[in-house]
Formats: C-alpha cells, structure tokens, sequence
C-alpha cells in the first residue's frame, strides 16, 4: 500500500462526488524536517488527508460501481445500489494490443494462466498496469514511456504504533516529516 497525500484538488473531487462522506485518511496538519539531534522545525503548514492508492481506489470504485471492499465502511449499505456504472476489474490478465480508432475503446487481451487472448470494447480505459504499460506505449512517445531509473530506491517499512514511544509518537502525529542524510532521506 502506497502512501499519499490528498491535496485539495483531489478533496474538492470527493467533496462533490462522493457519496460515502466517511474519512477517507488521517489528517496531516504540517511538513516539518527533523536534524540530526531531533530538532523538528515546521516549513509548511498544509492541511491535508494522508490515505493510500488502495483506499483512494477502492473509494471510487464504491462511489462507480458499488465495489464493497475492507478498505472502509460497509459501502453497499451506504450507498443502496447508487453507483453512476459497471466497471470490470479483470485481474491475471495482461493488455497485449489497444485501438482506438472506433467510437469504443478495443483490447486484445492475454489470459496470464491459459495463454489464451480475447478483445474486450470498453467506453473508457484506465491504465494502471505497471512500468511496462502498453496502455503508456500507445498514448506516449516511445521515448518517454520508457522507464528510467530515477537515481534511487524507495524502502518501506511499519511498526505497530504501540510499540513506539509516546514521545516519538507526537513527533509524528498529525505531521508528515522529512529527515536528509547525505545522499538520503527518509519520509515518516
């Protein structure tokens, strides 16, 4: 699960359209840096929503499609069948083909266990199929499309929060922080 911050833009979207009106995250008050000694000092006051791809995904698939995931509340019950369309999430499938010359959407598709392709027509497509997406390839310049190492490499790690230290603890509350070492940093 990858960590995001909601901006105001994406909060003015839900404020609008979304129907569940539960928290979607918890709230960020400030980014502030920490030295070497544990010096925190704030550098900017914004208020937004720290939440998640998934969360934010399974968000909107409730509010398209009525997806009910663990990712929230019960949607199904709070929206009672309310979603604006059908959406498929096919998953063990790859893109190998897109058109776009017809007033639909066509792909070819690749059964990753049979072997097997088929098309599917759709009225509108999402790319979100990893650094090698052909969804990518067919809008973008090869040259662009093309993943590049971006000179470093991100870790990820989590602890309960009970067992860090309260003191520790309101460091981080409500804050997301930045820590730089030479050649590093580290986002909490």
């Amino acid at each position: 699960m990858a960590g995001i911050g909601a901006a105001q833009d994406m909060l003015d979207f839900l404020q609008r359209f979304d129907q569940v009106k539960q928290p979607l995250g918890i709230p960020s008050e400030c980014l502030q840096s920490m030295d070497h000694d544990g010096k925190v000092t704030v550098f900017l006051k914004a208020k937004r929503i720290m939440t998640s791809w998934d969360v934010l995904y399974h968000r909107l698939r409730a509010n398209f499609d009525g997806l009910t995931s663990v990712a929230g509340p019960p949607l199904a019950e709070v929206l009672q069948g309310k979603g604006w369309g059908d959406a498929i999430y096919d998953s063990g499938k790859q893109v190998v083909d897109i058109d776009t010359n017809e007033a639909k959407v066509s792909l070819r598709v690749r059964d990753t266990i049979t072997q097997t392709e088929y098309s599917m027509y759709a009225d509108l497509l999402l790319g979100a199929d990893g650094s090698h997406s052909i969804v990518r390839r067919t809008f973008v310049p090869d040259s662009e499309a093309r993943p590049k190492y971006a000179g470093y490499l991100a870790w990820r790690g989590v602890a309960k929060e009970s067992d860090i230290s309260l003191t520790t603890r309101r460091v981080f509350q409500r804050n997301v922080t930045y820590f730089q070492l030479p050649g590093e940093h580290v986002i909490v």
